[in-house]
């Protein structure tokens, strides 16, 4: 884009042009490598199991999903960022294996043809693993070489693993009345995250909400102009752990150095106290379709 018009992108044989004022892309992008691959298996298996009750169901799931990044960025060392140190070249893999183990078991009573409560009880267990390795150089003795073994001056290396796990328990009811007019729901859930201390790792969350469908209703089922009509209403408790790991350690690194030799420095002064970040919602509405639905909407007060 800043080259001069003038410089020609080819030679009179045909050859590319290394004289320009700038590095010729052209060549640049032949003999550049910024290539990156990603593998990545997943897998859902579930098993149910019979049971004597009737509208009772067990269910084991495991999920799996691993994936295996290769990264390489390779800059010749004729022409472009590359020249100055006769090569260079930066490769990484990384490993991410992510599992989520669950155990639940649903239950349906059916108190008549027109009333049912639905319970469901949940144990879920989530681990992640990362590992990662990278590593640099320069000074290629030949065209066409990129692998780090080739490299007569390797600079850098690292490699680095994290890990999380997440526990959860659930309990949720959802009841159904009157054929649908009047509708119930309840759910407890007690969470635990490894972001936090031992003494702060778990949090207790519920919500609960109610629904009206109106249009069920006697004076309304015949209605030629309202045939939606829904009062709703809710209330909840739910829990945010989206921050970094081990924040609440106090931790010291090592990457560094003191006149040549390794040298460590606090790099995480740590909060036990660190724990959920708690939010509580409301949300009161009425949902509505009128004239076979050509007039729909909702009219909503939500607080956060």
């Amino acid at each position: 884009y800043f080259m001069p018009p003038t410089d020609q992108p080819y030679n009179e044989d045909g050859t590319i042009n290394l004289n320009t004022g700038l590095p010729n892309p052209i060549y640049i992008a032949e003999q550049n490598l910024n290539d990156s691959k990603l593998t990545r298996i997943l897998t859902n298996n579930s098993l149910a199991w019979a049971t004597p009750i009737e509208n009772l169901s067990v269910t084991s799931r495991v999920a799996i999903d691993y994936q295996v990044y290769n990264y390489v960025n390779y800059q010749n060392r004729i022409a472009g960022d590359g020249a100055g140190s006769n090569g260079y070249s930066f490769q990484q893999i990384q490993n991410r294996a992510n599992y989520v183990f669950q155990n639940f078991v649903d239950y349906t009573l059916n108190l008549d043809d027109e009333n049912s409560i639905d319970f469901k009880l949940l144990q879920e267990y989530q681990k992640n693993r990362l590992y990662a390795l990278s590593a640099e150089g320069n000074n290629f003795s030949d065209d066409g070489l990129y692998y780090l073994s080739s490299a007569g001056n390797p600079t850098t290396a690292s490699s680095s693993f994290s890990d999380w796990a997440v526990g959860s328990y659930l309990a949720q009811a959802h009841y159904s009345g009157f054929g649908g007019k009047y509708i119930l729901d309840a759910t407890y859930r007690r969470e635990g995250n490894s972001r936090f201390s031992p003494e702060n790792r778990w949090g207790d969350f519920g919500s609960v909400g109610a629904a009206w469908n109106l249009q069920k209703e006697n004076f309304l089922v015949n209605s030629d102009v309202v045939n939606a009509l829904k009062l709703r209403a809710s209330y909840g408790v739910t829990g945010n752990a989206n921050i970094g790991l081990n924040q609440y350690q106090a931790l010291l690194a090592y990457d560094a150095n003191y006149a040549g030799a390794g040298a460590s420095y606090p790099s995480t002064f740590g909060n036990n106290d660190l724990s959920w970040e708690v939010a509580h919602t409301l949300d009161v509405g009425v949902d509505y379709g009128l004239f076979q639905n050509r007039i729909s909407g909702s009219v909503a007060y939500y607080r956060r």
